[in-house]
């Protein structure tokens, strides 16, 4: 049972840029936390090299050349030829290049990567190490942001962590063509810490 004064459980859960803050937030271990689901967002590997690109140089330039901002949408998206979800598909691009045109390149956030001041694998699995939530790691298995071995990197250093990855998916398409899959593994992930904030003593329903 919730004590009088303590805060409301707290889940986060984020994609992409959002994943990025809901594992700074993780780590900063904010009162009535109560789970973490990371989508597509899991800390990039260092050892290969410099931090990869947010994307955030083609985003601005794609403002103004449109064939360029087709092929940044067409690179995050595997083949399909599942009729609904290419019918999303083109309802998704619409909605992309419409924003483009109300975007003003001057004004566009350049998002970083989660934790930039760590620079080896092994410092990184040294601070997931300090999570102390349930964490949910979700990701596409053709991602090219976020990788796969970004998402395993990650649910392996976070004591207790779930890892689900989705066949056949990018850095956007388990947001925007098949969500129903993610959701059913987030609802899953959550239902235990759901049962955690139940009170002690429910009144029963009348049977009827």
């Amino acid at each position: 049972m919730r004590r009088a004064g303590h805060p409301p459980p707290l889940r986060i859960a984020g994609a992409s840029h959002g994943a990025v803050v809901g594992w700074h937030l993780a780590l900063g271990r904010p009162p009535g936390l109560r789970a973490l689901v990371s989508v597509v967002g899991a800390p990039h590997g260092r050892d290969a090299g410099p931090g990869r690109s947010s994307g955030w140089e083609q985003r601005r330039a794609a403002v103004h050349d449109r064939r360029l901002a087709e092929e940044i949408f067409a690179s995050m998206r595997p083949p399909t030829s599942d009729p609904l979800r290419l019918r999303r598909r083109a309802q998704a691009r619409e909605r992309y290049l419409k924003s483009l045109d109300a975007l003003d390149p001057e004004t566009l956030p350049r998002a970083g990567v989660a934790l930039p001041h760590l620079r080896t694998d092994a410092e990184v699995a040294a601070e997931l190490r300090r999570v102390d939530v349930p964490v949910l790691v979700a990701g596409g298995m053709q991602d090219r942001l976020c990788r796969p071995e970004d998402n395993l990197r990650a649910a392996a250093a976070v004591p207790g962590a779930r890892l689900v990855l989705f066949q056949d998916h990018g850095h956007s398409t388990l947001l925007d063509e098949e969500p129903e899959p993610l959701i059913d593994q987030i609802r899953l992930f959550l239902s235990p810490t759901d049962a955690n904030d139940r009170p002690d003593h429910e009144e029963s329903s009348p049977c009827l």
